[in-house]
């Protein structure tokens, strides 16, 4: 067992165990993952630092923080989604039209369920959230 990670709360240290074993043994297996994990995650956490308002988290507890992340990510793979441009037919793209209202509708009622359930109290006679 590892002596470096003493608690695991998926309950097996197994795996971490492994991995451990892996890295420490192969440093070249080591060195690429490190340079998949940076040209693919820290691009988008640059990007969400600077541009989408992630530099300064601006609301009390740690539920109004992981909200802000979350949209903020939303965000991030919805104007990605947009900019998605398939080399497809007139058929397709009107078929993908169809398909962006009903993920910017599911956003919205994501969105929409979000600020509903932080405006209610829950087990008060005015929450409407757990009535539906």
């Amino acid at each position: 067992m590892s002596t470096f990670k003493s608690y695991c709360f998926w309950g097996s240290l197994h795996y971490y165990d492994r991995m451990h074993k892996k890295l420490s043994e192969n440093k070249n297996y080591h060195r690429r993952l490190i340079k998949r994990r940076s040209a693919t995650v820290e691009p988008v956490l640059g990007t969400l630092l600077n541009h989408m308002n992630l530099k300064r988290v601006n609301t009390r507890g740690m539920a109004g923080a992981n909200k802000h992340t979350l949209m903020a990510a939303l965000c991030y793979n919805l104007k990605k989604y947009l900019k998605f441009n398939p080399k497809k037919v007139l058929t397709m793209s009107i078929a993908l039209e169809k398909q962006v209202q009903k993920t910017l509708a599911l956003y919205f009622r994501v969105f929409s369920a979000m600020l509903s359930f932080q405006k209610c109290q829950p087990g008060s006679a005015t929450c409407s959230c757990l009535k539906k």
